[in-house]
């Protein structure tokens, strides 16, 4: 319930993500992210799932803005690639 644990937006966000429901995902990784959380991998996560959601609603342009910062936080995160690679195609 604490609108400042970026952590708990995160894993809500992706179990949205799962069930398609992007807009309700985007609302809560946009709040995480208003959060700026230091740890890079929170915030690889984060840029990863909101490009996620912004696949999911066919915003492409922005999908591959926040798939490109997730990557270049951190270039072994395969999921970011994998998602990009769908961006790309469409």
């Amino acid at each position: 319930s604490d609108p400042h644990s970026y952590i708990a937006l995160n894993n809500l966000a992706r179990l949205y993500l799962r069930r398609g429901e992007f807009n309700n995902a985007l609302g809560l990784l946009d709040s995480a992210l208003m959060t700026n959380p230091q740890d890079v991998r929170v915030q690889y996560s984060l840029y990863k799932n909101r490009g996620w959601a912004n696949l999911g609603l066919a915003l492409p342009g922005l999908a591959e803005a926040d798939l490109r910062q997730a990557i270049a936080l951190r270039a072994d995160g395969g999921a970011a690639y994998c998602l990009l690679g769908q961006v790309l195609e469409k």
